[in-house]
C-alpha cells in the first residue's frame, strides 16, 4: 500500500506564489490617481472625499491631499475603493503634510 509523504513547510515555488500574492496586495492597496485627457479622473483607495462641489473635488489620499478644480466636476462612480469624476479639469494640486484645504 502507497503511503503518503508528509510535507512541512512550504516548498519554495509556494513560498514563491504566497510572496508575490503578499506583494500584489500592498501594491493594490495604494492610493493611486489616473488621468486622461477626456476630463476623466479616476482615484483608487482614497481614504475620503473632504470637499465635494461642481468647482472643486478635495480627496484625502493618505500622505496628500488631491485638490481638483475645474469646471462641471461630478463623481460618475462612487465606490469604496474607487472613485470617477468627470468635468474640465483646469488644475490639480498635490498638498502634503499638514496643509489641508
Amino acid at each position: 500500500m502507497l503511503q503518503k509523504k508528509k510535507r512541512r513547510g512550504f516548498s519554495p515555488r509556494t513560498a514563491f506564489a504566497v510572496g508575490t500574492v503578499r506583494e500584489f496586495e500592498r501594491i493594490l492597496a495604494k492610493p493611486a490617481v489616473y488621468i486622461d485627457c477626456d476630463g476623466g479622473l479616476c482615484f483608487e483607495n482614497s481614504k475620503a472625499v473632504l470637499e465635494y462641489t461642481d468647482t472643486v473635488i478635495c480627496m484625502d489620499m493618505g500622505a496628500i491631499t488631491l485638490r481638483v478644480e475645474g469646471d462641471a466636476l461630478r463623481m460618475t462612480f462612487y465606490r469604496r475603493d474607487r472613485v470617477a469624476v468627470r468635468g474640465r479639469v483646469t488644475s490639480l494640486e498635490f498638498l502634503y503634510g499638514d496643509v489641508r484645504p
